[in-house]
């Protein structure tokens, strides 16, 4: 579906202060493996094709709505005698999801963030989501939510409270897991998801709540 010239011009700015708040947190990150998260995020925003879509979302049922999604393709590639595995993605989002008239709905930033920040993860990702009592598929749905709602507090042009109703929708994906309720901090101490990627370092994402108003 074409977009007018103003919308395409509102959604390359939105895309360029996602990669500029990504760069920034890519060189201020000591963690290698948060890091690597980071510049995987980045590279999606940079190369991976948005296909839009038309109507307010791309599918609906007993189950849900879906507002978009990041559809892989995994071939491989002959390199002299080695087969070569490589993944491609495209990102499908509605276009009335994503705008209203001219400019972009803080609602469809969120969701477009979140297919963006669908990575290759560790194996001890999928680990660590089991052991939240989680079905291990769910760690691709789980960490690119975590990553969405940290980038997103450091973009801007993304406003807080579009940030805590991704969270709160997002809750109906986790069952009886409070993926809100941690998020979101309501519990008075602890900090949330320790993720580990090696028993010796973890990657703790930060404390949200005190930037919601």
């Amino acid at each position: 579906m074409a977009l007018t010239p103003t919308q395409v011009a509102n959604f390359n700015n939105f895309r360029a202060n996602l990669a500029h708040a990504l760069r920034r947190m890519y060189d201020s990150e000591s963690n290698p493996y948060i890091k690597l998260m980071f510049g995987h995020v980045l590279r999606n925003v940079v190369i991976v094709p948005v296909n839009f879509k038309p109507g307010y979302y791309l599918a609906a049922s007993e189950g849900g709505i879906v507002y978009g999604e990041n559809v892989k393709q995994t071939f491989s590639v002959k390199q002299g005698h080695l087969e070569v595995p490589h993944v491609e993605s495209a990102i499908r989002i509605p276009t009335e999801h994503l705008f209203e008239g001219e400019h972009l709905r803080p609602e469809g930033m969120m969701t477009l963030l979140h297919e963006y920040s669908h990575i290759v993860l560790p194996t001890n990702a999928y680990k660590f989501t089991k052991n939240l009592g989680l079905p291990m598929h769910m760690a691709d749905e789980l960490f690119a939510d975590l990553l969405a709602v940290r980038i997103a507090t450091r973009t801007r042009g993304v406003p807080h409270r579009a940030i805590a109703k991704h969270i709160i929708r997002r809750q109906a994906n986790y069952g009886s897991f409070p993926f809100a309720r941690k998020l979101l901090r309501e519990r008075p101490r602890g900090n949330i998801f320790e993720i580990p990627f090696k028993r010796t370092e973890k990657a703790i994402f930060s404390p949200f709540r005190q930037k919601v108003r």
